[in-house]
């Protein structure tokens, strides 16, 4: 599903201003040169007229007028001054001792005229820039400028003054967003060097600093000079340090949004000598604006330093400036801010099988929060936070999911009026901080949940265990706690968050530094290299690998390390090891709830990723668990940052280690134990490799826990994927499972042969494709053993707006769509085609079932009952001719392939099918009934195929003829005997010979008996799904009518949630079957859904882990981004179109005017809208197409709003009716709005189309197409499959002009919705 039908018709288009170019020019140095001369004119008077005056008669302001107040212009444009002409003598020549007295000083105001002026193009300059210096003295030359002594000295001409004109309103306002002061902190790290010279080696240092990009300007930021150690590089080769070397530890300094564009990081290169002076290499700069906007892992290419001489000659020859080194640093350059933090909509759900869960039920429960306040800020011990309580509640009886009563406790505000609860400090130092939520029954604290403030700014809906300190493991989960922390940011100390153009610069996130950290305990990995990866580049035979480590639902990035197979990475991870209580850790937990504790947190997970914009591919995965780690034996000296640099012998080291040393905590040697992870395996890599991926790391606690603590993890923290007869279970499950739905499909096939029911379920040399399948196991992504689907799933809490059915199935179907090769020939889901949610959003592709996964996953979430569904449909591939790409293509013949989509039951008996591919809804009612609803009218027992008796020999068959005693509900086993050999049909002419009459067998008479009575088997379609099918459609009515024929599907097979898989034993038809799970068979039947579990007993004894505990998404991309994407987009597209045309001999000439693009730009933004509507929430199917507006009628006519001229759901929705729609409020309320957005547009983009501007004399057409991806070369691929694409590029006419454009939108996970418009030009026909 690369590209979507382009919809058709004329089209109005999009406009993209072009970028000026940006230079140095003669003009501008020369405008800073007079910014110098004014300022060293001492004055505090006014400008002067521009008319040249005598010197007596030039007039000067009072001594006691003064700067203080703005000056305004008359009518003729000149200054108006309060001067006497008798006081200019005496006070011009006080204005000249001043200058020569205070020369240094004028100098100063000199300079900061310079970086006031360069902040303002075309020559503006701030307020007070020209005047005062602080004595209260001085005049002004009219027309001219004053000259300083310097400039006396040096013989310099005075030169024109440029006039300012200031304005009083800029006064009153104050600084703007981009002016006004900010606090910054800085670190910096370094990683690594490459020397690039034309030297074999060099011995070298490095300086590295903040300054003005004008040297000429003093400094206002404030931090010394800092300098690397000398190291001898090989030219070309990497020197990864062992390491990282912090030269900037939380420096902070201030600077506006203007001058942090002015100024730069700046590294020198030194090379060492050691007879003589050091010899000054290269330098490379990097403006601090574009580090605070970008990844903070930078490569500065270090270049040579010539003079202007040299550098001007180069210029004249076009040759480029020479690279000597790559600098490798990590560089964090945030803002200092006040995030404001707002707590509302918050619940309790208790465990039901907790021992103490009916003693609590009735009781009131009442929440107490921590907040942290800083960086520094500890939640568990309240260290540095703010904590209050809510009000205590007794909570509602509700009606659970499945049926049955359980009780909700609900805080929709939680508010604190004595304290603010706000966070000072750096996005990074937000995200890696936590709070802490103790919920208490009656007086007694039942419970404590540590929960990340990593995900505060983009999901504001946090969700955790309740853990009690308990020495028991069942009494360890309490229940859960959600709710939502919504995040204000502002500047500091503003309580407010201001509008700044632009945005906020912020970088994106990364893993941690040592200068992060704050002293607790931490879980420490370090990776040091990979060996043999697999090439992920076919163009560079390479890959861009970067490494992605995961524990506790916390995920940090190493750098990326380009062009290489082998990387070297020398990178450490650190993940903070928070408790829910600072007890846990004392020795009488620490064999008991400690160990609950770690083993909650789930396993380490290092995964080895190609670096892409678009997608990613996954070249390795290695998971460690918190067993293993701490049952090692390897005990070793660290200090947080690694192995300690002794070189003493041992008894030095021990003098050493006596005498006290003044370090920080994190070098502190302490004994670890080590779980050494040298040349291990990395696996679950798709892509091809001849070579076994290896990779070489280490992990360990800083500090280490106590030795008991290891010894009790070996019985307690054994999970069950770690059991070694856990996959041979799940094969032998899996076993049961299929010959259970082989039995099924025997006994379907007997009344119905020919339905999809009857197809078989086993691939074998005689049935290769048209199957129908129950699958139940697949393999895990990362260790290949057997896991049941259920095992793929997650709860995913996304923010409310990503939650809304319209705008979750447009952000799911903008994921790009790619399948294995054998599942595309195959048409079936191969063993190991199912991947993990968080798999599925690294690498931003795959199949339907990866789709699914995570649409349910993200349901699941948001509180619905929601189910994977694998079932079958039929398609009809079109294929062209290889040899011969002129001949129509034709059509194959049907296959039934396998498909997965997602289904949820709604409240009033409704069911839902959740279609990604086509983002369309399925609303199906009366299909299901809570299990404690009975039904009003129930239905009659229905008759059942009885299973087929299994034999050791499959050939012994009943062969007698007589008649028996047979019940109408069980088949006996029939085989092709006797006289049935007549009845098979003839090939040939030859006839058989005529045969007496027989009596009529029983066997003939159980036919058509079953024949009459199938319709009343368990596999039939149910008759009460059918009623209304003989009904008019538009008068069909939910509360009377439920037939459904607009479902795209052909079967469903199986269904899956986080509990269990269930094996559909109703007819195969998804519209003709109800969905009662827990409806339980009656004794003698069969149960309409199989379960893999069948009780309580077998869940305990087929336990298994979820792959996943929690998901983290990254963000949308930035608009910047985007931009940038799209006009790469454009420049691919147009010279794509140019080459095939000029192929024929034709000649391409683009239209790229501003109107016509903003015109398009309009058009694609109502396709996208369009997108993000429910189209059975549309108010115009409530009305007739006569009282339909003309926006209305072109939006459905021209623009084909949901592909649809009526609504197919005849029924309409479950979101609006009930009960159900008061939870779907916000839902409805968005939807109206998104209508009254769209008809805006819809108006605008019609009123534009009465003066579009074409060309003189010609028409304009065009096609919009939507992609799910951004790959260009995926792109271009289904371009050229497109038949209107392909018409317009062929077409041959004389004077065309094609316009090509882009709009790229941003969703969250880093999908982009790419929309491409393709317009043409032609001369109107006669």
């Amino acid at each position: 599903m690369g590209a979507e039908d382009p919809a058709a018709g004329d089209a109005p288009g999009t406009a993209r201003p072009k970028r000026k170019a940006v230079g140095s020019s003669p003009a501008g140095v020369t405008a800073g040169s007079a910014a110098i001369s004014e300022a060293k004119a001492p004055q505090q008077g006014v400008a002067a007229t521009g008319a040249a005056q005598p010197p007596a008669a030039r007039p000067e302001a009072a001594p006691t007028a003064g700067a203080a107040k703005p000056q305004g212009t008359d009518a003729q444009g000149t200054v108006g001054a309060t001067a006497n002409a008798s006081a200019v003598q005496p006070a011009q020549a006080k204005a000249e001792r001043a200058a020569a007295a205070q020369q240094p000083d004028s100098l100063a105001v000199a300079a900061e005229g310079v970086e006031e002026d360069e902040l303002h193009e075309g020559g503006d300059e701030e307020e007070g820039e020209i005047g005062d210096d602080g004595d209260g003295e001085g005049k002004q030359q009219s027309g001219t400028k004053k000259l300083s002594l310097l400039d006396k000295c040096l013989g310099r001409k005075p030169e024109p003054k440029r006039r300012k004109r200031k304005s009083s309103h800029n006064i009153e306002a104050g600084p703007g967003p981009l002016d006004k002061a900010r606090s910054w902190e800085l670190k910096l790290e370094v990683r690594g060097f490459t020397f690039v010279g034309s030297d074999k080696k060099v011995d070298a240092f490095f300086a590295v600093s903040i300054r003005h990009q004008n040297p000429k300007v003093p400094q206002k930021v404030k931090l010394l000079q800092q300098f690397t150690p000398a190291y001898i590089l090989e030219r070309n080769v990497r020197r990864a340090m062992d390491l990282p070397i912090t030269l900037y530890d939380r420096k902070h300094f201030n600077l506006s949004y203007k001058q942090a564009q002015k100024h730069v990081l700046c590294v020198d290169m030194w090379k060492v000598n050691k007879l003589s002076f050091n010899r000054f290499y290269g330098q490379g700069k990097y403006s601090l604006w574009n580090i605070a906007k970008r990844d903070p892992n930078l490569s500065l290419r270090i270049r040579e330093k010539l003079t202007e001489k040299d550098e001007a000659e180069k210029k004249k020859a076009k040759r480029p400036l020479s690279d000597y080194a790559i600098f490798e640093c990590t560089v964090n350059l945030e803002e200092l801010l006040d995030f404001h933090l707002h707590l509302e909509n918050w619940s309790l759900d208790l465990k039901k099988g907790h021992p103490d869960y009916k003693a609590r039920y009735n009781e009131k429960k009442s929440l107490t929060f921590v907040i942290p306040r800083k960086f520094s800020s500890f939640a568990t011990t309240q260290k540095d936070c703010n904590s209050f309580h809510t009000k205590s509640i007794g909570g509602d009886e509700v009606a659970a999911l499945g049926g049955g009563k359980e009780k909700k406790f609900f805080w929709q505000k939680v508010s604190n009026n004595t304290k603010k609860n706000f966070f000072r400090g750096t996005k990074t130092s937000l995200e890696n901080s936590f709070f802490c939520v103790m919920a208490h029954s009656g007086r007694t604290k039942m419970g404590a949940c540590v929960l990340g403030l990593i995900s505060v700014l983009r999901v504001a809906v946090f969700k955790g265990l309740l853990k009690d300190l308990r020495e028991d493991e069942d009494s360890f989960n309490v229940g859960t706690i959600s709710g939502s922390v919504k995040a204000v940011v502002c500047s500091l100390k503003e309580q407010s968050s201001e509008e700044i153009p632009g945005g906020r610069p912020q970088q994106l996130r990364s893993a941690l530094s040592v200068t992060h950290l704050t002293k607790m305990r931490y879980l420490v990995v370090r990776v040091t290299k990979c060996e043999g990866l697999a090439v992920a580049d076919t163009d560079t035979s390479s890959s861009d690998p970067y490494l992605r480590a995961s524990w506790d639902n916390m995920v940090q990035l190493s750098p990326v390390l380009e062009e290489t197979t082998a990387p070297v990475f020398n990178f450490t991870f650190f993940f903070p090891v928070r408790c829910f209580s600072p007890k846990v850790e004392k020795r009488r937990y620490q064999e008991t709830a400690l160990l609950y504790e770690l083993k909650s947190k789930g396993d380490i997970s290092i995964q080895v990723w190609d670096d892409d914009q678009t997608s990613a591919d996954c070249l390795g995965f290695v998971r460690v668990t918190m067993r293993e780690l701490l049952v090692s034996k390897l005990w070793e000296r660290r200090t947080l940052k690694g192995k300690p640099k002794n070189t003493e012998s041992d008894e030095d080291a021990d003098e050493m280690r006596k005498k006290p040393l003044l370090t920080q905590w994190y070098d502190r040697e302490e004994e670890c134990r080590i779980f050494d992870g040298n040349k291990v395996e990395l696996r679950g890599c798709p892509l091809p490799n001849s070579q076994t991926a290896l990779i070489f790391f280490e992990a360990h606690f800083y500090p280490e826990f106590n030795e008991e603590v290891g010894m009790k993890a070996e019985s307690v923290m054994r999970s069950p994927l770690m059991d070694e007869s856990s996959a041979d279970k799940w094969k032998s499950k899996e076993k049961a499972f299929d010959r259970e739905n082989l039995q099924f499909s025997q006994n379907y096939a007997m009344p119905f042969p020919d339905s999809i029911g009857a197809r078989p379920c086993k691939e074998d040399l005689m049935n290769r494709g048209n199957l129908r399948r129950f699958p139940c196991v697949s393999w895990h992504p990362q260790t290949l053993d057997p896991l049941p689907l259920m095992a793929f799933l997650v709860k995913i809490i996304t923010d409310e707006e990503y939650a809304m059915p319209a705008l979750l199935l447009h952000w799911m179907n903008c994921i790009t769509w790619s399948s294995t090769s054998s599942q595309s020939r195959s048409g079936l889901i191969p063993a190991g085609g199912w991947k993990d949610p968080q798999y599925f959003l690294f690498t931003r592709k795959g199949p339907a079932q990866d789709h699914a996964l995570l649409l349910c996953s993200i349901l699941l979430g948001s509180g619905r009952d929601a189910y994977v569904c694998k079932g079958t449909i039929w398609t009809t591939k079109e294929t062209e001719d290889i040899e011969d790409e002129t001949k129509p293509m034709y059509k194959e013949a049907p296959k039934l392939v396998e498909h997965v989509w997602v289904m949820t039951r709604e409240p009033g008996g409704w069911v839902t099918f959740w279609e990604p591919c086509t983002r369309d809804l399925y609303h199906l009612p009366n299909r299901w009934r809570p299990s404690n609803v009975d039904p009003a009218n129930p239905a009659g027992t229905k008759g059942e195929l009885a299973p087929i008796n299994e034999s050791k020999d499959a050939a012994e068959v009943e062969t007698g003829d007589s008649a028996v005693e047979v019940s109408t509900f069980e088949t006996p086993d029939m085989a092709v005997v006797g006289d049935d050999i007549d009845n098979l049909p003839m090939l040939g002419s030859v006839q058989r010979r005529p045969k007496a009459k027989a009596k009529v067998s029983a066997r003939d008479k159980l036919k058509a008996q079953m024949i009459e009575q199938r319709a009343t088997l368990p596999i039939a379609p149910q008759m009460e799904m059918l009623t209304g099918h003989d009904q008019v459609q538009d008068e069909l009515d939910p509360t009377k009518h439920t037939f459904v024929d607009w479902l795209p599907y052909d079967s469903i097979d199986v269904l899956f949630n986080m509990e269990n898989v269930w094996a559909n034993h109703q007819n195969h038809h998804p519209a003709c079957i109800r969905y009662d799970f827990e409806k339980e068979a009656r004794a003698g039947d069969a149960a309409p859904w199989s379960k893999l579990l069948k009780d309580d007993e077998e869940r305990n004894q087929y336990r298994f882990d979820f792959i996943n505990t929690d998901v983290i998404m990254d963000p949308a991309l930035k608009r910047e981004t985007l931009s940038e994407m799209e006009v790469d987009m454009i420049n691919e597209m147009e010279e794509n179109m140019r080459l095939y045309r000029q192929k024929r001999g034709f000649d391409t000439w683009s239209d790229k005017r501003p109107d016509l693009l903003k015109e398009i730009t309009i058009f694609l933004d109502i396709q996208e809208q369009m997108r993000h509507i429910d189209v059975d929430l549309a108010p115009i199917w409530r009305k007739t197409r006569e009282e339909w507006r003309e926006t209305e009628k072109y939006l459905v006519d021209k623009l084909q709003f949901g592909r649809c001229k009526r609504r197919y759901n005849r029924y309409g929705t479950p979101f609006d009716k009930g009960e159900n729609a008061k939870r779907h409020k916000a839902y409805i309320d968005e939807q109206t709005k998104s209508w009254d957005k769209l008809l805006f547009h819809v108006r605008q983009l019609i009123d534009g189309g009465k003066t579009f501007p074409t060309r003189k004399a010609k028409e304009f057409s065009g096609i919009p197409i939507h992609f799910s991806t951004v790959d260009k070369d995926s792109i271009r691929g289904y371009l050229m499959k497109n038949k209107q694409y392909k018409e317009i590029l062929e077409r041959s006419e004389e004077n065309l002009e094609f316009t090509v454009h882009c709009k790229i939108f941003g969703l969250l996970g880093g999908v982009q919705s790419c929309w491409l418009y393709f317009g043409v030009q032609s001369i109107m026909p006669d």
